[in-house]
């Protein structure tokens, strides 16, 4: 076995022993896990550490306790992540905004890292314990690490495949549902220009407006507040009860035409009704009057806010510019089972 092999194999093995370790730390509610998991947090870090300094000796034994090490702290991680993929995977802890935000996320950053680490170093395990015997052009097998580190790579992207779509914030909400909610959206290229009215039966009304682009991890958010004049209210509950009683007409999709414009409405707990130019369809007059209505009126106060998306940018769909962005706002159970929208 070559020293670069093995210099590899223990890297992975330390990394994976500190990532555990950190997680540990950091994050509490993961040492409240069933106790067999608990144990297999606990024992896991513990055998890469003595595998990375056995390497140097004994590097079969190493290499088998490297091995139950991933084993022990993958079933540990994957049961964790199930759990808590409920409501918010890793992933999806990197679009958490606010105060709370730069601790959750650099949580997520070690979870993912940790099993990535892991993954690599139970990989880099078996190729090394493979019969000497196997050639590959010319090279034992075992000797190799790039087959590792692609199935590590394709692991990694098939749990964000998985994990991420679609767009939600790691917070729960329960409260009033809004009386109605439009958003506009114009794409040119690559920027998005939205802007989006919510009012409810009080009389206030919030408008949120966001200039982002593709491939753009972080945007801001304008979101301004006030009360409606009687005047706009009794227009705006006239359109609520019309919108009530009309079907919703498509889903709602992100544009991805390179220009294109959307309407977007929502009434109660209503379905969403979508109007685009990639649908062909115009929404109705009265609705795009009351928009301007109410994105022309004053408000009362007006704050700035960061928001985060994982998928740079192509996760963010209009049921999230219309205000849907909690996880249980767009997760939960249905006849079919537990799902996201």
């Amino acid at each position: 076995m070559t020293t670069k092999s093995k210099v590899i194999s223990a890297t992975s093995f330390l990394l994976s022993a500190w990532g555990i370790g950190s997680l540990l730390a950091l994050w509490p509610a993961l040492r409240s896990a069933e106790t067999p998991m608990l144990l297999a947090s606990l024992l896991s870090p513990v055998l890469f550490l003595v595998a990375s300094v056995v390497i140097v000796y004994r590097p079969r034994i190493a290499y088998g306790l490297g091995l139950a090490a991933a084993v022990l702290a993958l079933a540990w991680l994957v049961r964790t992540e199930l759990v808590q993929s409920r409501w918010a995977s890793s992933w999806i802890l990197l679009n958490a905004s606010g105060t709370y935000g730069v601790p959750v996320i650099s949580i997520a950053v070690v979870k993912i890292l940790t099993t990535g680490f892991v993954l690599l170093g139970g990989l880099c395990a078996i190729l090394r314990l493979l019969p000497a015997g196997w050639i590959l052009r010319d090279q034992p097998v075992g000797e190799r690490t790039w087959p590792a580190v692609a199935l590590t790579a394709l692991t990694m992207v098939a749990w964000f495949i998985w994990a991420v779509p679609p767009y939600r914030q790691p917070i729960i909400v329960d409260g009033i549902p809004m009386t109605l909610r439009i958003l506009h959206v114009e794409k040119r290229g690559l920027w998005f220009h939205e802007t989006s009215v919510r009012t409810s039966r009080n009389g206030i009304f919030w408008i949120s407006r966001y200039d982002r682009r593709l491939f753009q991890y972080q945007f801001q958010e304008n979101l301004e507040e006030g009360v409606m004049p009687p005047a706009v209210e009794q227009e705006v509950k006239a359109l609520v009860q019309s919108l009530a009683a009309q079907q919703p007409t498509q889903s709602p999709k992100a544009l991805r035409s390179w220009n294109a414009e959307g309407w977007y409405a929502k009434v109660g707990y209503h379905g969403i009704s979508a109007f685009t130019t990639e649908y062909a369809t115009t929404p109705p007059v009265e609705l795009v009057t009351i928009f301007h209505e109410l994105d022309d009126l004053k408000p009362d106060s007006t704050t700035r806010a960061n928001t985060r998306d994982v998928c740079l940018g192509f996760c963010y769909d209009p049921v999230a510019g219309l205000g849907f962005t909690a996880a249980n706002q767009r997760c939960g159970y249905s006849p079919s089972g537990y799902n996201c929208r």
